[in-house]
């Protein structure tokens, strides 16, 4: 690494490897408990942090919803893709552009 930002960005892909492969095992197993889950985020975590998560997840939406316009899912994510594509159109259209802004307060 040649200086303290490549460093950085380097550090912050590997959290965020780690991080999502800590979610894709919590929600291997049949049965994972999303409740409680969804709990622990929207009663528990600060709420600065809920706004960061959300952000989080409006991306997911954005990546899935890209996913189905380019026609790369199959049988096993094609209903999130159509999901997130569909509430992609709806929320552009009524947001007039991006709608995925939160801010960090």
């Amino acid at each position: 690494m040649s200086n303290a930002l490549e460093m950085r960005d380097y550090h912050a892909k590997l959290e965020a490897e780690k991080a999502a492969q800590a979610l894709e095992s919590f929600v291997n197993p049949y049965g994972c408990d999303h409740d409680s889950f969804v709990k622990q985020i929207t009663h528990r975590a600060h709420r600065t942090l809920q706004q960061s998560i959300g952000k989080l997840v409006f991306k997911l939406i954005k990546g899935w919803a890209e996913m189905y316009r380019k026609d790369m899912y199959d049988g096993r994510n094609e209903g999130i893709c159509q999901a997130c594509h569909n509430i992609d159109e709806l929320m552009t259209a009524e947001h007039n552009g991006d709608w995925t802004y939160l801010p960090t307060v």
